[in-house]
């Protein structure tokens, strides 16, 4: 699983420090890889919604967070490419691969 990290100080996004990084890599071992940071902020809160109500789909973020459909597009596939999210099968639901837990563990600002 592919983690992406943020901290935030006054709304602006930093990378986070090689300790931290290390910290999550010593609790999780080889099984994530640590990101600097997401392109687009809104991305950690959106992925709590999506944990949260189970429903990993473009309409869902469309009208949960009030987005277009190419924002909603470009993260979906952004949690796809990332391991949030299992990739889409047809009419079937996509797999959600990440906890509540976890994710609180992982974003520190616990959007």
């Amino acid at each position: 699983m592919q983690i992406i990290l943020t901290i935030k100080n006054n709304d602006t996004a930093f990378a986070i420090c090689d300790e931290v990084k290390k910290m999550i890599a010593d609790k999780f071992g080889d099984k994530i890889e640590v990101y600097s940071i997401y392109s687009d902020q809104l991305l950690p809160k959106i992925l709590k919604g999506i944990i949260t109500e189970q429903n990993a789909s473009i309409s869902f973020i469309q009208r949960k967070f009030k987005l277009g459909y190419a924002r909603s597009a470009n993260i979906i596939d952004q949690l796809e490419q990332d391991g949030f999210i299992g990739s889409s099968n047809g009419a079937k639901p996509r797999e959600i691969k990440i906890t509540l837990d976890d994710f609180n563990t992982i974003f520190t600002n616990k959007n």
